[in-house]
């Protein structure tokens, strides 16, 4: 996991939409600044596979902290390896949560253009007065 002390990270994912024109397509989901940090599944995951690239938006100082390093503070200082645990699993929830409403959004859409798909193929089916 590394934590930002300083400048901007970028997180990416890429679209491999297989009907777009450029496949491998990179999408900025998101972009973290000082005191937020990335790479936390590593933490908690006994074989994650990279889920997204972090590239500097400009100069950064990161700060490494692995799992070792967790492992290590929960043997000499469990109180604060516990409060160290407890902050992965808020973030960890939040992002689930927004990654959760982000589904939720985007199954409302898709919902929302398959109905004006069907209108333009038969506006009658939508309008019972015409019927």
């Amino acid at each position: 996991m590394y934590i930002i002390g300083k400048g901007r990270v970028e997180i990416s994912i890429f679209d491999d939409h297989p009907g777009e024109k450029q496949n491998d397509k990179e999408l900025v989901v998101t972009t973290l600044e000082p005191g937020d940090f990335f790479g936390e599944i590593s933490l908690v995951e006994e074989t994650s596979i990279r889920s997204a690239t972090a590239r500097a938006a400009e100069d950064c100082v990161l700060v490494g902290f692995f799992k070792s390093d967790l492992m290590e503070i929960l043997e000499r200082s469990p109180d604060a390896g516990i409060k160290i645990i407890f902050r992965l699993a808020e973030v960890l929830g939040r992002r689930l949560k927004e990654t959760t409403d982000k589904i939720s959004q985007l199954k409302k859409e898709i919902r929302l253009l398959a109905e004006m798909q069907e209108v333009s193929r038969d506006p009658r089916r939508f309008n019972p007065e015409k019927n």
